[in-house]
C-alpha cells in the first residue's frame, strides 16, 4: 500500500502483455491458482523498481528526509517464523440488515474490541 501498487498493477508485473487480472484469479476463493516462487520474484522486482522511483522523487525535495524500503526479495512475502499449524474456530457474526458498508464496518470493529 505504501508503494500505491494495486491488484491490477501486480497483474501487469506478472504478465505485462495480458489484460487478465491474474491476481484476482489467484486470490479468488473459487480458484485453485497460486503464486509460484517465480511470480513472487517478479513481484519483488516490480516493488523494488516502484520503490526506487518513489525514493528518487522524494530525494528531489530538499525538505524531505523520508526514506522508504527500496529493496524487496521473495523473503518479504514469507513470515519470519513458521506459522503454527492449529485449527482455529471460525466465528460468523450476523450482520445488521440494511446497515450499508460503513455501518457494517463499524459493527465489526466494535465486535473485535
Amino acid at each position: 500500500m505504501d508503494l500505491d501498487i494495486g491488484q491490477r498493477d501486480i497483474s501487469r508485473i506478472l504478465s505485462p502483455l495480458s489484460e487478465t487480472n491474474i491476481v484476482g484469479n489467484i486470490e479468488g476463493e473459487s480458484r485453485t491458482n497460486t503464486y509460484s516462487e517465480h511470480d513472487l520474484n517478479k513481484i519483488a522486482m516490480g516493488f523494488t523498481r516502484k520503490a526506487k522511483e518513489i525514493q528518487t522523487e522524494l530525494g528531489q525535495d530538499p525538505d524531505n528526509t523520508l526514506q522508504i524500503k527500496t529493496e524487496y526479495t521473495i523473503y518479504d512475502f514469507f513470515p519470519l517464523a513458521p506459522v503454527e499449524d492449529k485449527r482455529v474456530e471460525k466465528k460468523i457474526f450476523p450482520l445488521p440488515p440494511g446497515a450499508g458498508p460503513a455501518g457494517t464496518l463499524n459493527f465489526l470493529l466494535q465486535i473485535d474490541s
